[in-house]
């Protein structure tokens, strides 16, 4: 077998066996960085859609569906259908 001359090929040639690990490794990284790009984003979106609602209307405005509305206070008796 020849050895690997530079240490790039040396990175390589040793990490062969473990493929899967770098890939998961390398995508869970991706993952984290897509992430933390994105949240501060996703919280302005949900900030601008609150401060634009009537106060009535937060609720269902945060859970768009009746079914989720109740399930957050099942014994509360308001319409939270918008109107």
């Amino acid at each position: 077998m020849q050895k690997p001359k530079t240490a790039f090929t040396f990175l390589l040639h040793s990490i062969k066996p473990f493929k899967f690990y770098v890939g998961l490794h390398l995508f869970v990284v991706l993952y984290n960085a897509i992430d933390l790009s994105l949240w501060p984003y996703v919280s302005k979106i949900l900030v601008d859609k609150l401060a634009a609602t009537p106060h009535e209307n937060i609720i269902s405005t945060i859970w768009p569906t009746r079914a989720t509305a109740n399930w957050v206070n099942p014994f509360a008796r308001i319409n939270l259908a918008p109107r």
